[in-house]
Order: structure tokens, then C-alpha cells, then sequence
């Protein structure tokens, strides 16, 4: 089986890890891949682009189309011809998109709403990341709640003092892993710095990071005190289910699948959009770290099924079905 990976690159070399790492562990189990990422800014690069997608069509052999994201969906289908597609839909661009003040934004709300009507009518299967997610839709949309997988092999527990040696950190910083920049109106950093500037902790440290490589993630996961996420939304976000598979303590705001992820495993936290609930959770979770060292994390990944191995079977299932209806 073939399948044409339709994705927004981050770079002209296409990187996107998330969409990277799915396509890697589809290849571990067979499928052969042909990824096109699409690069440059605004939704016209979508439309820039149909010309070449159209082209790469005709000379190759892909079975179907596996778009990721709302805007690489419609691209797919403009130019899909007779076969099946099937979109990623990633969190924004079906829950829209929240300003610093915490309100969705018109465009992103006019944007989800399109992409809600094309899900139903255009489109052999969405996949969404969490049962929140799948809500958006409109009823009888061809649907399937699918979250990212977990490469266990990469994401697991690492002696937390060795994991600091091989990045150069201090071993003695208290480090709170904050997985974005700052000036990401959906991530929340005001939240993020208002709870971390009332610790009392010595030594703190607020580590914003955001493309890093997945060996060098593993390693900042077990280097740090705990991983910080206050997002306004999320689908089921890959950086906390990274973090529970290499025992690091997760504080995060209800959203998305989280609170699920979580379970009761403890270690994981989920304080409101308050400051000062942040705030204690944080001190919770890195007395948690000191104590424990590592969370039963990587146990819940496993138990719920969400490794990259089991996905990829999942995926395939629906790879396999959508083809089988076209012969």
C-alpha cells in the first residue's frame, strides 16, 4: 500500500516531527509513504500548491491521500482526482483559534466552521485526536477518533542527573519544560510566567522549547522537574503523552484529552487557569519528582493502547478499508 503524506513542512526540508514520526511507524509496518510538504505562509501556499500536488499524482502509484491538517485537507481534495482522502484534523482548525485574551478569533472560527462542512461532505474519513474534537462534527461525518502514538523506543525514563549531563544543564536548576514559545497566543505563556514567578523555589528555571529533535525531547522530558502546559486548547497533544512515556510529571489545564491521559496515575496535575493553582501544582509535582522520581506515565500510555505501534495498526485498518472500497 502507498500513501501521499500531504503536510504543512516547517522548512523547505518538509520537517514536521508529528507528522514525520506517524509516517515513520506506518513505514514500520509496511506501508510505503511519499511525503509532500507543502511550505510557505498563509493559506495561499495551499492553493500555490495544487499545481505540483496534481503533478505528483499522475506519476505516483499513492493509493489514497492522507492530508494533515485543515488547510492541507482541502488542498488534498481539490486535486485528489478519484482517490479516497483522508484528513488529520490537528485541534485549531476545528476547535478555532484563541487570542492572548483568550477568546477565539473570527477567522479561526469562520475557518473551523468550513472545515466542519467539508469533513462531512468531502472527505472518505476525518481523523480527530479526542472525543472533544469529534463533537465539532457534524452528524453522519465519516469519522474516527485517532490521537497521535508514542515511539516508546525514543520516549522513555533516563537517569535525570545523566539526562542533564549529555544537554549541559545545570544539575541543580530547578526546570520547569514549557513546550512552545512564548508569543503563541494558544499556548498561555502569561499564565505560565505569572504561576512560575510566584515560586519560592531556588534556582528556577522556565525553559521554553519548540523544535527540538525527538532524542533531544527525550532527554529535556527526563532532564526536567516536571513539563508545564497551560493551553487555552488542545487535541490530544503528543508533548504530554512524550512526557508521561519518560516519567516526567505533567501540570496542564483540562483541555483537550488530557484529563484522560492522565487518569488517577499520579504525578499529573490539573490545575484551573489560575495563577496561584499553577503555581501550588507546580511545587506538587517537583516535590513528586524528588521524592518518586518517575510517574507511572509510560504504564498509562501502554495501558490505553496509545504506543505508535498500535496506532499505525489502527490507521492501517482504516487504510486497508478505504482502498478495498475503491477496487
Amino acid at each position: 500500500m502507498r500513501v501521499l503524506f500531504l503536510y504543512r513542512g516547517k522548512n523547505e526540508a518538509g520537517d514536521n516531527r508529528v507528522v514525520v514520526t506517524q509516517g515513520k511507524s506506518l513505514e514500520a509496518a509496511g506501508v510505503e509513504i511519499e511525503y509532500f510538504p507543502l511550505t510557505g505562509r498563509g493559506p495561499g501556499t495551499y492553493f500555490r500548491a495544487l499545481s505540483a500536488i496534481r503533478k505528483r499524482l499522475r506519476s505516483s502509484e499513492a493509493d489514497l491521500i492522507h492530508a494533515h491538517y485543515g488547510f492541507s485537507g482541502f488542498a488534498a481534495w481539490m486535486a485528489s482526482g478519484r482517490r479516497p482522502v483522508i484528513v488529520s484534523f490537528m485541534g485549531s482548525d476545528l476547535l478555532g483559534s484563541h487570542s492572548r485574551g483568550g477568546g477565539k478569533t473570527p477567522g479561526s472560527w469562520l475557518m473551523s466552521q468550513l472545515n466542519i462542512l467539508l469533513a462531512r461532505f468531502c472527505y472518505s474519513l476525518s481523523i480527530v485526536k479526542s472525543a472533544g474534537m469529534q463533537k465539532r462534527l457534524l452528524k453522519n461525518t465519516p469519522s474516527a477518533v485517532i490521537p497521535n502514538g508514542v515511539d516508546l523506543d525514543i520516549f522513555k525514563p533516563v537517569d535525570r542527573l545523566e539526562a542533564r549531563r549529555l544537554l549541559n544543564l545545570d544539575r541543580d536548576e530547578f526546570i520547569v519544560l514549557f513546550p512552545a514559545i512564548r508569543n503563541n497566543p494558544e499556548k498561555n505563556f502569561t499564565l505560565a510566567s505569572e504561576a512560575a514567578g510566584s515560586l519560592e523555589e531556588k534556582g528556577f528555571r522556565l525553559l521554553e522549547v519548540n523544535s527540538a529533535g525527538r532524542e533531544e525531547m527525550s532527554m529535556l522530558f527526563n532532564a526536567a522537574d516536571m513539563l508545564l502546559v497551560t493551553s487555552f486548547h488542545e487535541g490530544s497533544p503528543n508533548v504530554v503523552k512524550e512526557a508521561m512515556a519518560c516519567g516526567c510529571p505533567v501540570v496542564s489545564t483540562a483541555v483537550g484529552d488530557i484529563p484522560w491521559l492522565f487518569g488517577d496515575a499520579p504525578g499529573h496535575y490539573l490545575p484551573g487557569f489560575d495563577a496561584r493553582e499553577v503555581s501550588a501544582a507546580i511545587q506538587a509535582a517537583a516535590k513528586f519528582r524528588r521524592d518518586s522520581r518517575f510517574t507511572a506515565g509510560r504504564e498509562r500510555i501502554m495501558e490505553t493502547g496509545l504506543d505508535s505501534v498500535t496506532i499505525a495498526g489502527i490507521i492501517m485498518s482504516h487504510y486497508s478499508r478505504l482502498t478495498a472500497k475503491e477496487d
